[in-house]
Formats: structure tokens, sequence, C-alpha cells
């Protein structure tokens, strides 16, 4: 990860998320990954196909998109874009004691409109754990 990818992602105000998240980037190849995990894997039961964003979408998706812009201050940090045409975005769940390794959810964007909240019933899990997720996950050629 470069040093403008950092710099794009400081624009998301939320310090902690963002230091966690520029570590886990510079840990793997994750940028513009397409990953795939079966419906029996997937908590939601619907299956994924999951294209890891840039900095660049990310920072949009938090600031710009909807739900993004809702769900980013309940401490949930956007990673991936559905790569199935649905446009629901996925994040990482960065609410409580998360221990490095914290669940993965499906926001799907039909609930984002009209308010400026969210409703929390609404998100999807994928996967307890990010680690979990990428353990299962099969890499699609995009």
């Amino acid at each position: 990860m470069s040093s403008d990818d950092m710099r794009t992602l400081t624009q998301i105000q939320n310090v902690v998320a963002v230091d966690w998240y520029m570590s886990l980037l510079k840990r793997g190849p994750f940028i513009g990954a397409n990953l795939a995990l079966d419906d029996d894997d997937d908590q939601s039961g619907m299956g994924v196909e999951f294209i890891w964003m840039t900095p660049e979408q990310t920072v949009d998706e938090a600031l710009k998109a909807y739900p993004g812009r809702l769900v980013l201050k309940l401490g949930l940090l956007p990673i991936g874009m559905c790569a199935e045409g649905t446009g629901d975005p996925y994040f990482l769940d960065l609410r409580g004691d998360f221990n490095e390794d914290p669940p993965l959810v499906r926001v799907p964007h039909d609930f984002a409109g009209g308010g400026d909240s969210y409703p929390l019933d609404k998100i999807e899990k994928i996967s307890d754990h990010l680690s979990e997720f990428l353990r299962l996950s099969k890499i699609e050629d995009g």
C-alpha cells in the first residue's frame, strides 16, 4: 500500500479504524481481490461475491455514498463491493471489542433512503470474523 493510499484513508475520521485497516492492508494483497463464499459458509445464507475496495472506493463509500455515510458513524468501515450486481457494500463491524478480527457484514442499500439512520436489523452478518471469511472464501477471476 502506497503512502498516497494511506493519505486517502485518513480522510475517514475514525482514526482507530483507519489505523487498524491500514495495518491489515499492508499485510496482504487484498485490494482488488475478488472473493467468493458459498451459501453454506455465509451466515446470511445468500452467498458472497465480493471485490475488495481500493482506498479511494472505501473513502467514497464512507463519506459520499449510501449506506456508507449512515453506517460509518455506527462503527462500520466499508471494504468491499458486490461483484454480483446488487450494489450492496460490505463492511468490517468495528463496534465494540473486535480483537483485531472483526465481523464482516453486508449492508443492503435498499434500506438507506430517507433518513439519517440505518435500521440495524437489516445489516446482514456474513462471518463472525474476517479471518474466518478469508479462510473459507475462494479467489475468483475478476
